[in-house]
């Protein structure tokens, strides 16, 4: 309880950034605490994207300058990689090039979709293994 973020703390933190671009990559255990004889209420998907998206009611799709990456559900234990999320250290990977695939040759630039496909696909892969 100490440590941990509520949405609601991360929505005033990301409000300054509602008319800009925005990527949330989110490697988080939501339960990798012990809340002791606290009663705490476990956060849902919709008050995550709440944070980011703004949780005001709003009909239509999503926002489509923004985009979050999640390492699991909230109601999941995220999987690890030696002493780190296996999202985080994929994510990392992908960002620092090896995403990098669209076009005849590397840009220097990872987009979202490279992003999301590496990300998908390496730990899928890594997952199994």
């Amino acid at each position: 309880a100490k440590t941990g973020v509520l949405g609601s703390d991360l929505e005033a933190e990301l409000k300054p950034a509602k008319d800009r671009k925005l990527a949330v990559l989110m490697d988080v255990s939501f339960k990798g605490f012990d809340p002791g004889k606290e009663t705490l209420a476990e956060p849902g998907l919709r008050d995550v994207l709440g944070a980011v998206f703004g949780s005001e009611e709003r009909e239509g799709p999503a926002p489509h300058d923004k985009v979050v990456f999640l390492a699991t559900v909230p109601a999941n234990d995220p999987l690890t990689k030696g002493d780190h999320g296996l999202f985080a250290a994929t994510a990392l990977d992908a960002l620092q090039g090896k995403a990098d695939t669209e076009g005849y040759a590397p840009d220097g630039l990872v987009t979202v979709d490279e992003l999301f496909k590496y990300v998908e696909k390496e730990i899928a892969d890594q997952a199994r293994q």
